[in-house]
């Protein structure tokens, strides 16, 4: 077999070894995957699982730690990272991890683990949560479910617990009497009253013979008294006259089991998305609550005709979508399948659920969509325009706030927007898309009675995009800003906002910051671990950015539309939100920015603005599931979409903006107050401690334990300790940014320099921060330049020697050839001809005192 074949092949072998648990052989092979690129991650993964399942907890933890920081987007990897952290009594870091995964996948791990967790701590949410479990995911598809219901049960001596397995299986443990006490077990629906006489019994027997018929067979021998046993009930029979039953009871002694009310038959929902690109039928679909199972796709055309298809293929984004491994996704060619061309119906599992994306339309033999590639935006010289361009405001504005379901959520919303446009010229339009939740949509028809918003209501659920297009059309004279629900407003916002819409001409949209909005998030991070502003916090981040960014717009490839100003005459030319193609939401407002884009549109940052998101509140978990389908129906509408945003991303034309947010809020003096400190120039807060200046690397390892201990060192000194980090090193040349960083305010992550170019600006940033003294760790990957900040700063430092990186390229004083290169016969241009970028200590020219010591 030649190297590329056995590649090709090794990823299935490895796969299949671990599923038939050949420990042995599958370390052999990940280990020899490791050294491949483009495999070594699924081999640390590979030998994180062996670990595991030889109960080697802590060589298992030291590979899932390594992949978890190769890939943090995996979430069946961060499951897995978390549950084997709990095993390794390390709960408390644990806990963020499993609560924000239990938030954002379907996934029964995190559920299972962050229930154990919370066990062994005591915690009275087990309870909760374990019933959200055993309604959720059958036992017999879930491993350790069934065992954590009875430590649950054993703690708080409930008489047993039960829940719906697959179909109208029962499965559940039952506590057997101490003595000769026999109970009585019955399963029925109980009457609505509670009385006897309306219940409808199914099942009633002395509990000696229900474990006689019903206890499993390794259950009923060798069993103490008051010991929980594991039964298992189909009720097969009984289906029929279970349809329609609101619950479903079980007892003990007229006792209800833990997990009931139930609900029979257990609906395996699947879950998944599809498209239609030419003659080909794609996606994915799977089976949350038995992820072992084929969700089977059916595919049914305008005359009734369907098809059915399983899964065959791997999902290259399961885990990130927070998947099992496994076969999840299919491509179908329609053009052989038989179906009429026209509309066709996606759905898949037992319960036919439709898929994301379903219906579409297929048009044979053609494409489905005219690609149209992102090019250069014109100029508005009124050859574009077909809408004359106003130079100055419309008059009122219409803010739209689309509403479908979270209701605390919705009214804090709707109190901050009333409370900031109270004295402005605008309507708060709300548009209710048939929301599920009855109690929300009574409190919006009372703020409707009394005046304050103007309530649009759908007879059905229409999707954010046709709702949105209901409320453009509501006022066709005004301009508009598109709210989402689950968003915190403060201050002058909207003015800010409509200022920077008509500070051009040929502006269209304009889109602030905010906590969670993809490409003008921050501070940044990972959003979901973050928990999103209140008001207070929301008020001195716009104060913040009012501050720092004054008057100041940075232009964008899109808008993002949890909050966006669209000018009227914008909208007008460009056309509403395409409504068939992104179904439910999530990149329309990139198609339609797009579109303007193509018309000569500019879409903006207000980066004076700041407005707080909750993030997918109105889609949940579906969000994942929609981004998936949307992405690719915008990147095949706009050939060159994601080069687009790549290459902004790459530029980065708002960090300075991010920066300047940064440097607001810390250089703001703590006591009450007090004067905000001027952001450029000036001295520092008057409360803030002096500090240590560390220049260090970007790496772990010694050089960070050893730096851990000098802030120790520091802190009992009364000082602070402030890191200077490189940020990004070329591939080519010398590294141009580098990080500041203040340990005890992690949430500042934008206090990047360019170091050669804005030294002096980083130099006043640091003699207003306090430095007083500087300690030179490692020069490694930073621009030469920062050897002379002692000496700009007018401060003493000391430099402590960690390695041969001073004297050595290669740090190692090992040659390419493998030889120790400590020798007068091999200099080090034989070695590594260049040392470009890298920081020499003949940089260092401060005429202060200089310590060098061993680290």
């Amino acid at each position: 077999m030649t190297r590329t074949a056995w590649l090709t092949t090794a990823g299935d072998r490895l796969d299949a070894m671990l599923a038939e648990a050949r420990l042995d052989d599958a370390e052999a092979l990940a280990h020899q995957l490791l050294g491949i690129k483009d495999e070594h991650l699924r081999a640390v993964i590979a030998l994180a699982r062996c670990a595991a399942a030889r109960g080697d907890i802590p060589t298992a933890l030291r590979w899932s730690e390594r992949a978890a920081r190769l890939d943090p987007n995996d979430h069946s990897l961060a499951a897995f990272h978390g549950t084997l952290l709990v095993a390794a009594g390390r709960r408390d870091a644990a806990r963020p991890i499993l609560e924000r995964l239990l938030a954002i996948t379907p996934l029964a791990m995190p559920g299972v683990a962050l229930a154990q967790l919370l066990l062994l701590d005591g915690d009275a949410r087990t309870v909760d949560l374990l019933a959200r479990l055993l309604a959720d995911y059958p036992v017999s598809a879930t491993p350790h479910l069934a065992n954590l219901a009875g430590a649950v049960v054993e703690a708080t001596e409930r008489p047993g617990w039960v829940a719906v397995d697959l179909g109208t299986r029962l499965a559940g443990a039952i506590r057997r009497p101490a003595g000769t006490r026999d109970g009585v077990v019955w399963i029925g629906v109980p009457g609505a009253s509670g009385t006897d006489a309306e219940r409808r019994t199914l099942l009633t027997a002395p509990l000696g013979a229900f474990l006689a018929r019903f206890a499993d067979a390794a259950e009923t021998d060798g069993r103490d008294d008051d010991s929980l046993v594991r039964f298992s009930v189909t009720l097969d029979a009984e289906a029929g006259r279970l349809a329609g039953a609101p619950d479903l009871g079980m007892t003990l002694d007229g006792v209800p089991l833990f997990g009931t009310p139930l609900r029979l038959p257990r609906r395996l929902e699947a879950e998944g998305a599809v498209d239609v690109d030419g003659g080909q039928l794609y996606g994915w679909a799977w089976l949350p609550g038995n992820p072992q199972a084929s969700a089977t796709l059916r595919i049914t055309d305008a005359q009734g005709r369907s098809i059915q298809r399983a899964p065959d293929q791997r999902l290259a984004e399961a885990r990130s979508l927070g998947l099992d491994e496994g076969r999840q996704a299919f491509s179908i060619d329609l053009m052989d399948s038989g179906l009429a061309p026209g509309l066709l119906t996606v759905t898949a599992g037992p319960e036919d659920t439709p898929l994301t994306g379903s219906p579409l339309r297929w048009t044979e033999g053609r494409l489905q969509t005219v690609p149209m590639p992102i090019g250069p935006r014109p100029r508005r010289d009124g050859t574009v325009s077909i809408v004359p361009t106003p130079i100055v405001p419309a008059g009122a504005i219409d803010i739209l706030i689309p509403v479908y379901a979270g209701r605390a959520e919705t009214m804090a919303c709707l109190q901050a927007v009333l409370e900031s446009v109270a004295c402005l010229p605008c309507d708060v339009v709300v548009i209710e898309d048939a929301s599920p939740e009855p109690a929300l949509v009574e409190d919006l028809r009372a703020l409707a009675e009394q005046g304050r918003i103007t309530l649009l209501s759908n007879a059905r659920n229409l999707g954010f995009p046709a709702t949105v297009n209901r409320g453009f059309q509501l006022h066709p004279d005004r301009d508009v800003v598109l709210l989402n629900a689950d968003t915190l407003v403060a201050g002058d916002w909207l003015t800010r906002l409509r200022a920077a819409a008509y500070s051009a001409p040929d502006i269209g949209t304009v889109t602030p910051f905010s906590n969670d909005a993809t490409i003008l998030s921050y501070p940044g991070g990972d959003e979901e671990d973050d928990a999103p502003p209140g008001p207070e916090e929301t008020a001195a981040l716009h104060d913040a950015a009012a501050r720092a960014n004054n008057g100041r717009v940075i232009d964008l490839p899109t808008a993002v539309a949890f909050c966006t100003y669209i000018r009227r005459d914008c909208l007008t030319e460009t056309g509403p939100f395409e409504e068939v193609l992104f179904g439910r939401g999530y990149g329309e407002e990139n198609d339609f920015c797009l579109r303007a884009h193509r018309l000569g549109w500019r879409h903006v940052a207000a980066a004076d603005a700041f407005v707080a998101h909750v993030g997918g509140r109105s889609f949940g978990r579906h969000k994942r599931v929609l981004t998936w389908r949307n992405i690719r129906v915008l990147n095949r509408l706009h050939p060159g979409y994601d080069a687009l945003v790549g290459d902004f991303l790459k530029r980065d034309p708002l960090a300075g903006a991010r920066r300047g947010l940064d440097l607001a809020r810390w250089m703001a003096p703590r006591r009450t107050g007090g004067a905000p400190a001027p952001l450029v120039g000036g001295e520092g807060p008057a409360d803030v401690m002096a500090a240590v200046l560390v220049i260090t690397l970007d790496l772990g390892g010694g050089v960070s334990r050893h730096i851990g201990e000098r802030r120790h060192r520091h802190a009992d000194e009364g000082l602070r300790t402030l890191l200077l980090a490189p940020h990004a090193v070329g591939e080519d040349g010398p590294p141009e940014l580098c990080r500041l960083e203040d340990p005890q305010r992690r949430d500042l992550r934008h206090l990047i320099f360019r170091t050669a170019e804005e030294v002096d600006l980083l130099v006043g940033v640091l003699r207003r921060a306090g430095v007083v003294r500087v300690e030179i760790h490692h020069a490694l990957n930073h621009d030469p330049s920062v050897l002379d900040l002692p000496s700009r700063l007018g401060v003493p430092y000391d430099m402590v020697i960690h390695d041969y990186s001073w004297i050595c390229p290669r740090i190692t004083m090992i040659g390419m050839d493998g030889l120790i290169a400590a020798s007068p016969r091999r200099p080090c241009a034989n070695c590594a001809p260049s040392n470009r970028g890298r920081a020499s200590t003949k940089r260092s020219r401060s005429p202060t005192c200089v310590t060098v010591r061993p680290a």
